[in-house]
């Protein structure tokens, strides 16, 4: 006789719980024990052995899973076995790790070692396979399945033994003459004289007719591919491109009958322009204004000077780190303290406020002489 043992999963957070059931019918068809760890790697985790209902009836309960038997002569040993494997400790003091170098060790890892422990001692082994009642119903499918597929089958050679017969049966047909088979390479390529040269000076191949004694820079078997000269020589303009129709020029299918004093008989030309250096564009990207340390001698830009470290710049640097100086000093418009303040309403306690002032400062002014 023997005992079933299952792996049992917890909901938890952050990771499921995980413990060892083993189904003793001790009390009913369904009960037994509950091997696992209880706690938390903030404070440390501590084994625990106890009577359970059946899994199924576990708040929290999200699935089991078959391990294999314990015989019952060996099941005495199971806590002992349990027991003796190294519960996983405290590993965090706050959110500081106390072994960043070591794995974190949880209920999960525990029961994965306890599991290999018992069956290192031979004690739990693999038992028969259960068979479910869904799998049995999937057995029952596949089998139908597998049988309409093999009547298919017969099914198919009966039809084909029936066709063999009929055309055994047919007059034969007259003797015609088999063509000869056809060769497996390509057909021969009509030569056109053209072969690629090396040119070791420029570093490309040129192509030469050695029918025609004409030599090209262009591929003339790619015919579609665009022109192009020696490698460091710009492709020159293709001489076929259409000059741009002049502004206003006559039109026949617009204007009609042509008419020598109508504004389409001058010519609008704009002036040409002058041409400019094939360097010109790219010269600014290539150039770099600064001076020489005079005290290091090290290469430094313009924007490394003097201006650079008085009080206003580095003031600036240092505000610009917290807030935006920009964007706070232009916040009044342009505007004086004084303008800023005098576009502000007053509220009626304000205003009362500065008239009782004012009139304690024109009274204190008035006594000013009795204290003299």
């Amino acid at each position: 006789m023997s005992y079933t043992v299952y792996l049992i999963a917890e909901s938890g957070l952050p990771r499921d719980h995980h413990a060892i059931f083993v189904e003793t019918h001790e009390n009913g068809p369904t009960t037994g024990h509950i091997y696992h760890v209880k706690g938390n790697i903030q404070e440390g985790m501590a084994f625990e052995d106890r009577a359970s209902e059946p899994p199924e009836e576990i708040p929290g309960f999200c699935g089991k899973e078959k391990l294999g038997v314990v015989q019952v002569g060996e099941y005495g040993r199971v806590p002992g076995i349990c027991e003796g494997v190294e519960v996983p400790p405290k590993q965090f003091q706050g959110v500081r790790r106390l072994y960043p170098n070591m794995p974190l060790r949880r209920c999960q890892e525990w029961v994965a070692e306890a599991v290999e422990a018992l069956r290192g001692e031979g004690v739990l082994r693999d038992g028969p396979r259960e068979e479910t009642r869904e799998g049995k119903q999937e057995k029952g499918k596949e089998r139908e399945e597998s049988e309409e597929v093999n009547k298919g089958y017969i099914s198919e050679g009966e039809e084909g033994q029936e066709e063999e017969e009929e055309e055994a049966s047919a007059p034969p047909l007259p003797d015609e003459e088999v063509p000869p088979p056809l060769p497996n390479e390509a057909p021969p390529r009509e030569d056109d004289g053209w072969e690629p040269v090396w040119d070791a000076n420029v570093g490309s191949y040129y192509f030469y007719n050695r029918l025609t004694g004409v030599s090209q820079w262009e591929n003339p078997r790619v015919p579609d591919a665009a022109a192009a000269g020696p490698p460091g020589v710009e492709a020159s303009a293709s001489p076929t491109e259409k000059a741009a129709s002049v502004l206003g020029s006559y039109n026949p299918a617009i204007h009609g009958d042509y008419d020598p004093t109508a504004p389409y008989a001058q010519q609008y030309e704009q002036p040409p322009t002058e041409a400019t250096p094939a360097g010109a564009p790219g010269v600014d990207q290539y150039t770099a204004a600064g001076a020489f340390n005079r005290f290091t001698g090290r290469w430094q830009a313009d924007s490394q000077n003097p201006e650079q470290h008085n009080d206003h710049n580095k003031s600036y640097r240092q505000m610009n780190a917290f807030f935006d100086v920009d964007a706070a000093a232009n916040s009044h418009d342009g505007r004086s303290l004084r303008a800023e303040r005098s576009a502000k309403k007053l509220t009626k306690k304000e205003l009362k406020m500065f008239k009782e002032k004012r009139r304690e400062k024109k009274e204190e002014k008035r006594r000013a002489w009795l204290r003299d």
